[in-house]
């Protein structure tokens, strides 16, 4: 019944081209984001990626990488970029969701984006990843407990509370579930990680010592 009025309007609209891309472009070279100094570190983890994995599905969790990475984080083609950093901020997300990705698209590198505190969360689903054979990277930011909450707690005068879990030996945790395993403090260490991946793609846990990333320049 609708067939006839679809096509009698189909070519009353007119295809119109608002250049968003172009647009969108423009104003991140205006606000310049990448080169704010508290943006500066992540802007460096971002880049070390996109050099050894540039088509990689990079999947965030709740986690101080993700937050930055939304301000300004550009990918090559749609569906390369998804994460749980916004709304209700999942904690935990980013580890089943990367191991989805990676059996929908067997052909793409994915890296799982996720904190030391939201880890804990879905740590189980590592082992799912070993058993299922789906060779995707997690990269954990270690910095010591739940740094957003952290900040927010202390922005509003709150006591802490519960946000300084001391996390686990996340080497003796990717051995123990046959995963493996690098510690990260710089770009040089994150890229040897990255190029041992793609020259022997396995489940792998990338451990970044937070502090020293950002201090390290």
């Amino acid at each position: 019944m609708a067939t006839l009025p679809i096509a009698g309007l189909t070519p009353l609209i007119a295809q119109r081209s608002r250049h968003g891309a172009v647009t969108t472009a423009a104003l991140s070279r205006a606000i310049g984001l990448e080169d704010k100094p508290d943006l500066a570190p992540f802007v460096r983890f971002y880049d070390t990626i996109d050099r050894i994995l540039p088509e990689a599905i990079l999947v965030g969790d709740s986690t101080a990488p993700v937050y930055a990475g939304n301000h300004f984080v550009q990918r090559p083609r749609v569906r390369r970029w998804f994460n749980a950093s916004t709304g209700y901020g999942t904690l935990g997300y980013a580890l089943p969701a990367a191991v989805g990705a990676r059996r929908a698209c067997p052909g793409q590198p994915v890296v799982a984006l996720v904190g030391d505190g939201g880890l804990m969360f879905t740590l189980s689903e590592l082992a799912t990843a070993v058993d299922a054979q789906t060779p995707i990277m997690v990269i954990v930011w270690n910095n010591v407990g739940f740094e957003e909450i952290r900040a927010a707690m202390d922005a509003a005068g709150v006591a802490r509370c519960g946000v300084d879990p001391v996390p686990p030996d996340f080497e003796s945790l990717a051995d123990a579930f046959g995963s493996a395993y690098a510690a990260v403090g710089d770009t040089g260490a994150l890229e040897a990680a990255l190029l041992a991946f793609v020259e022997t793609p396995r489940v792998t846990l990338i451990e970044i010592d937070a502090e020293a990333w950002m201090a390290s320049g």
